[in-house]
């Protein structure tokens, strides 16, 4: 199954003829095409050698050659019509993470020292590099329809097909045609929208949102609770949190949190606070 995986990713491309998958570790190194059969369980040939372990790691790769968050692929991969549970991140071994993703010293130190990056968090692109990857590992209770559900769900949701772009040409002054592909538009209509003020803790349903300069929705995701030695509590480890239910009023500039059995907390929002920062500059005022 492992092998047949990494087959069927290394062959999705992007109609740019770009790969859509990075794999990672010895099965990068495994020649796409060759049958399963031609490898040995034991290293008796030279040829092939051994199929490497039935755990693979990868990061889906959009046509334009940037990387596609491994948060955003296992949050749809849940919601699929056949829901997938993928476990991401840096897999409790940092030092093979940094050297897979090619990261540097200096490069780890400015995710943490600057950016806040620390393992299990939902940071997963920092100057447009992966700070994990996905991975998928089989068993003996796993099936091959369940090695085709993540495989269609790659291609349903990040392959760009030719029927999406359009062929543009153009002529230059020496008389020669230049061709070139242009994303084709297309009609989309949001049913819902959410953002999430406080980390960990339940959304908040608006008709409509401010977009900062950067592309995210304003105060979305910008706070967190932190316990008594600074670090951000998650709800994998503290499921009550999911109980507060924080609301941001941006005329009133207020951010309100309510929970069961308790009066609700107002924090006034500093209009001079710099929210690209990451840094939560406001004060209680109840």
């Amino acid at each position: 199954l492992s092998f047949e995986f990494v087959n069927r990713l290394a062959a999705l491309k992007h109609s740019n003829g770009e790969p859509a998958v990075a794999i990672y570790g010895t099965w990068s190194k495994i020649t796409t095409g060759i049958k399963a059969a031609q490898y040995t369980v034991s290293n008796t040939t030279k040829e092939h050698g051994q199929l490497p372990g039935p755990t693979v790691a990868f990061n889906i790769v959009r046509s334009d050659g940037s990387f596609v968050g491994y948060n955003e692929v296992a949050k749809l991969a849940s919601l699929s019509k056949n829901p997938l549970q993928l476990r991401t991140g840096c897999f409790c071994n940092p030092g093979a993470c940094q050297s897979a993703l090619k990261l540097s010293n200096e490069e780890i130190r400015s995710n943490y020292l600057i950016s806040g990056h620390v393992c299990g968090d939902q940071i997963d692109i920092i100057n447009e590099k992966p700070t994990g990857a996905i991975r998928a590992s089989f068993g003996k209770d796993s099936l091959w329809e369940d090695m085709d559900s993540l495989v269609t769900f790659i291609e349903k949701m990040y392959i760009q097909h030719e029927s999406s772009m359009l062929e543009h040409s153009e002529i230059t002054n020496n008389g020669h045609a230049t061709f070139s592909k242009v994303v084709q538009p297309i009609n989309a209509k949001i049913s819902e929208l959410y953002i999430f003020p406080i980390k960990s803790c339940a959304a908040q349903r608006v008709k409509k949102w401010k977009i900062t300069k950067s592309g995210k929705f304003l105060f979305d995701r910008e706070f967190a609770l932190v316990d008594t030695a600074g670090v951000a509590m998650r709800l994998q480890t503290h499921p009550k949190l999911g109980l507060l239910t924080p609301s941001i009023d941006i005329k009133k500039m207020t951010l309100t949190v309510k929970a069961p059995g308790y009066k609700d907390l107002i924090l006034k929002l500093d209009d001079k606070c710099n929210t690209s920062n990451g840094v939560a500059c406001s004060k209680a005022t109840a």
